[in-house]
């Protein structure tokens, strides 16, 4: 797989988010049950994309899955300013958390 982009997920996700990064320091791609694309230059010294697989869950609900995750990245970011890593897995762990709990 090129670099950024997940298995099985066109590189065009790696590339759009680059394309934002060009006006936003930091840019989240939300790729469902694939993960996450990540761009940016805010922690990385220049423009990097980095690309994270999913968390494997039993899903039952994918509701407020994409607030989680970016809840998650700011809730890290905040608490470990510079992390980009944990911050990244965090935003994973929020959304399958919440895509893991059934729906009343």
């Amino acid at each position: 797989a090129r670099a950024g982009s997940l298995p099985g997920q066109p590189s065009a996700c790696s590339e759009m988010a680059l394309a934002l990064a060009e006006h936003f320091e930091q840019v989240i791609v939300s790729l469902g049950k694939e993960g996450l694309v990540y761009a940016g230059t805010f922690y990385e010294g220049g423009r990097k994309v980095l690309a994270k697989p999913a968390i494997p869950i039993k899903g039952y609900s994918t509701v407020g899955a994409g607030d989680s995750l970016i809840a998650g990245f700011l809730y890290s970011i905040l608490q470990k300013p510079g992390d980009l890593q944990a911050a990244l897995n965090t935003a994973l762990e929020y959304a399958a958390e919440t895509c893991s709990r059934p729906i009343d």
